[in-house]
């Protein structure tokens, strides 16, 4: 910052670094301070344009699409139903182009490149260091695997997952075609520090992105080899955990649980439990299955949907639940499931079903509480929506329990007709540290921070009965008078009655952090359904999959419904729920994929725009790369860029994040950033210092 600043620059341009810093330094963490910075930057260039009479904002070549796009918002504004929400977002769109002209107007010299790369990446990686901290305790305590997701110390999930993405392949270019030793050692660093950041969001979006980012780079820098065994890397990668599901059956002695059986499976395996000395799981792809008690494995029931488990309601009644959130009332005859009715559901977006005294309860963060007589579940007996808002729930021995990770909790006494009482009780711990709970065997056993805590309901108030350390506890469940919670590698158990902890370590294979199991009596049943995060993009048995493909259908409907100019760029919530199946439950206020959501919310005249806009940005991206990579020095810059915009088209497959304010404005300030070298390229002579 020292060759840019001194005493003698006037104020006016000191007020454009300092907020072009703010701008830089804020992106991976907080949209507000972007915003300042963005606009505070904009303000004083535009005080300077009115001062000396010379306009520093020169075109780039994009204006007539980036016109054709904004037109596009604005019609589809005026014939949406929601006039000012749309035109709000034509606000926000419109405000954030500029970013194009005012990253070029800044950068004139090789100091200013210098100082505004390295502000980007540096403050990112500080960022990124911090995340790395929230991403080791989520790891450790099972948060990450129980969620599927990594943590959000600053923002989304998913949006942090791809501006690591963008920093690590920034950084990589360096590493691939930096001139100096000095300049590749700490960018090495640097992209250590965001790929370890980018593992930590746990999110495949982020993930492919800079995979397939950094395999462009590489092939773009003429790297044939070493992309050829990244290439085969990732499909062994891929292809190596692609069939490893399994049962695994233990036999308990004097606290140690030996392998006595194990039991290859076809996909995906859902809860286990024992009947009858039998042991059964869910298949996602066929149904039930079970062994028996001679060893022979058999198909004990045949579904249409993919069943991840099946509730015990009484000893001769169950109920099966399906990925799609569906349920089915299941008889146990003769030593057989039998499927009974039709099947049923709740109404709204279901984060748990839980069985509760011949009853099935569903419940929706959105409409809360639905209620099912297991002997006629023809039509709710009880709707109770003002028990919402909660993301993770949990019933049994008349409590009911509301909470949400690292936020508030709450729990409710049932009556005897089995609905909550109006007045909740707090619980007796640090609800800020509560990452994972569950009602068991009359007591809630919570995963507080690093312990486990055992809680009771004493007539009004929950006390707290016995705390434990935990390893990170992945899944609670209950055997006979006990609490048992499943470690990696332990099997922690907790009995009620004699108020002691008790530890059964488990022989190999160790149980890992993606499984589910059962104790009954001196059998410990593990189902074990590794998940490969990249290989899971094309299983159809993800639930994150099921949803996106659930939102892109439901953008086909509305675009036929309004083929011309869309329902508005506006949250999409409210149409989505119109559109959707009834099973389709997870609501968003966007389709998950850029073209889906253009196409529904812009219509056929905003699509074409946008797809155009997009082909042209990548073409003149290419146009320019090549050009600027004949200048060794501007060439490392020029790759990452290219490798930015690359993963931000393959991440915009799977999440719109071309309306993200985080995204987008890294994409424009990464665009604009390539204007200002491809103008500079004839400025800085070859013989100057290597400013990498």
């Amino acid at each position: 910052m020292r060759s840019i600043w001194n005493s003698e620059s006037p104020n006016i341009v000191k007020a454009q670094i300092v907020f072009i810093f703010i701008f830089t330094a804020s992106l991976a963490t907080s949209i507000f301070l972007n915003q300042v910075g963005y606009y505070g930057a904009l303000f004083f260039f535009l005080v300077q344009w009115k001062q000396t009479g010379k306009n520093p904002f020169q075109k780039n070549g994009l204006e007539i699409l980036l016109l054709w796009y904004l037109a596009a918002v604005l019609i589809s504004a005026i014939f949406s139903t929601q006039h000012l929400e749309a035109l709000h977002s034509f606000l926000k769109r419109a405000f954030l182009i500029p970013i194009l002209y005012l990253i070029p107007a800044f950068i004139t010299s090789k100091d200013r490149l210098n100082f505004f790369y390295k502000s980007v990446l540096y403050c990112t990686a500080i960022a990124a260091l911090i995340y790395i901290g929230f991403a080791y305790k989520s790891y450790i305590t099972n948060e990450m695997f129980r969620t599927l997701s990594g943590p959000e110390p600053f923002q989304h999930v998913i949006t942090a997952s791809q501006i690591f993405a963008f920093g690590f392949l920034m950084t990589l270019a360096f590493v691939i075609w930096g001139q100096r030793w000095q300049s590749r050692v700490i960018n090495i660093f640097l992209s250590v520090v965001f790929f370890l950041a980018l593992l930590g969001t746990y999110k495949r979006t982020g993930w492919l992105a800079a995979i397939v980012g950094g395999l462009i780079m590489l092939l773009l820098a003429r790297k044939w080899i070493l992309s050829l065994l990244i290439f085969v890397a990732l499909i062994v990668f891929v292809a190596k955990d692609s069939n490893q599901n399994a049962i695994y059956i233990y036999s308990v002695r004097s606290n140690v649980a030996s392998l006595s059986r194990k039991i290859v499976t076809e996909g995906k395996n859902g809860y286990p439990f024992v009947k009858d000395s039998t042991i059964y799981w869910s298949g996602y792809r066929k149904g039930l299955f079970g062994v028996n008690p001679s060893g022979k494995p058999f198909n004990a029931l045949q579904t249409q949907d993919p069943l991840i488990l099946v509730f015990k309601l009484n000893d001769s009644l169950y109920s099966s639940y399906a990925l799609n959130t569906s349920s089915q009332i299941l008889d146990f005859r003769q030593n057989a499931f039998i499927a009974r009715g039709n099947k049923f559901y709740s109404p709204g977006d279901t984060r748990n079903c839980m069985p509760y005294r011949n009853r099935l309860c569903y419940y929706d963060v959105d409409s809360g509480l639905t209620i099912f007589d297991s002997f006629n579940p023809a039509k709710p007996i009880a709707q109770l929506p003002e028990y919402n808002n909660y993301l993770r729930s949990g019933m049994g021995d008349s409590l009911l329990l509301l909470y949400t990770p690292n936020d508030n909790a709450v729990v409710y006494k049932l009556d005897s007709s089995g609905l909550p009482v109006k007045q909740p009780m707090k619980l007796p711990i640090n609800t800020r540290e509560l990452l994972y709970a569950e009602v068991r065997q009359g007591v809630i056993a919570a995963v507080v921070g690093g312990n486990l805590d055992i809680l009771y309901c004493d007539r009004d108030s929950v006390k707290l009965l016995a705390s434990h350390p935990s390893k990170g506890i992945f899944w609670i469940t209950e055997d006979k008078g006990k609490v048992v919670c499943l470690e990696p590698g332990t099997v922690l158990t907790y009995d009620i009655a004699m108020k002691s902890f008790n530890e059964i370590s488990v022989s190999q294979p160790t149980l890992n952090r993606q499984y589910t199991a059962c104790l009954s009596d001196s059998t410990l049943v593990v189902a074990w359904s590794p998940e490969n995060k990249l290989f899971s993009i094309v299983d159809p048995y993800s639930s994150t999959n099921y949803s996106r493909l659930a939102f892109w259908r439901a953008s086909i409907k509305i675009f036929k419904d309004y083929p011309i100019f869309g329902i508005g760029d506006i949250d999409v919530a409210d149409y989505f729920v119109k559109y959707k199946r009834p099973t389709d439950k997870e609501v968003r206020g966007h389709f998950h994929n850029n073209f889906f959501h253009i196409l529904a919310t812009l219509g056929g005249f905003g699509f074409l725009a946008f797809v155009s806009l997009c082909f042209f940005l990548f073409y003149k991206t290419i146009k320019m790369f090549f050009a600027i990579s004949k200048d060794a020095t501007l060439a490392p810059y020029a790759l990452g860029i290219v490798g930015v915009l690359v993963a931000f088209f393959v991440a915009g497959l799977s999440e719109w994040n071309f309306g993200r304010h985080a995204i987008i404005s890294f994409i424009w300030m990464d665009i604009g950033l390539l204007f200002a070298l491809y103008r500079l390229r004839t400025i800085i002579s070859s013989n100057e210092n290597s400013i990498d």
